[in-house]
């Protein structure tokens, strides 16, 4: 008997532990949230134009996110900071796909509503991480593109939705501009260092972009909302220029 009950508890051990490293899995975790995205745009978004957005939009994504994972051998243990990471990219395809129907649901509260929830779940991602110590640097740049995408979608929504002039989308813009000017300036692709200051402006930018979708929030005041952020994100990425040209560390010619 005693040799039965332990056999049941090695079998029941090995149950458990198939279904954690399934929950482990990028690929599961991806799927599953795959499922939600387009059953929540297909029940919710008022057009199929706005689904089929969403879900394209969050395929592209996952098949970047796979093969970047599996690259850097996380793909079986994803973590559950990554899981988190990976909500908030699923958050921004669904208000991705509400770009096409943004001038009707700019009187609703759902983009301001999902758009709040993943800005809740930014920093808590990070949090986690350093908690369970799965910091990595596939975590802390699967973060960082999230934000980046997720700050670009806030601020079509705000174009598409009529609020705020094409201009806005220049704070979504600005990294990726910075980017394609690094390919051809090297200096300024170096990596910067930790910053209070830019993190601080990042967070109020997000925060002031999320106001900004309400719809007690007319047109006049989002526009102010939204320069003062725009303002504030040319001062902080030129502050972060002048640090890359005057400071950055150069390779010496071998």
């Amino acid at each position: 008997m005693a040799r039965i009950a332990s056999t049941q508890e090695t079998i029941q051990a090995s149950g458990s532990d198939r279904r954690k490293e399934q929950w482990q899995d990028a690929r599961f975790v991806v799927g599953f949230l795959g499922f939600a995205v387009v059953f929540f745009t297909i029940a919710v978004w008022p057009s199929t134009a706005a689904a089929l957005t969403a879900s394209t939009v969050y395929a592209l994504f996952a098949a970047v996110l796979l093969g970047l994972a599996s690259r850097a051998g996380v793909l079986k243990r994803f973590g559950a900071a990554n899981m988190i990471t990976c909500f908030r990219a699923a958050l921004s395809a669904i208000l991705a796909g509400a770009i096409a129907n943004a001038d009707t649901l700019a009187e609703s509260w759902w983009l301001a509503s999902l758009a709040a929830i993943a800005l809740a779940l930014d920093g808590l991602d990070g949090y986690v991480a350093r908690r369970q110590k799965f910091t990595s640097k596939f975590g802390a740049f699967f973060d960082q593109e999230v934000d980046a995408a997720f700050i670009l979608v806030l601020t079509l929504l705000l174009l598409a939705s009529g609020k705020i002039g094409i201009w806005i989308v220049a704070i979504g813009l600005m990294r990726y501009i910075l980017l394609c000017v690094g390919v051809i300036w090297p200096i300024l692709a170096t990596p910067l260092p930790k910053s209070r200051i830019r993190s601080s402006v990042c967070g109020l930018l997000v925060a002031a972009l999320v106001i900004c979708l309400l719809p007690v929030i007319e047109s006049n005041m989002a526009t102010l909302i939204g320069g003062a952020a725009l303002i504030a994100l040319t001062l902080s990425f030129g502050k972060d220029v002048i640090w890359l040209l005057t400071k950055a560390p150069r390779s010496r010619p071998a």
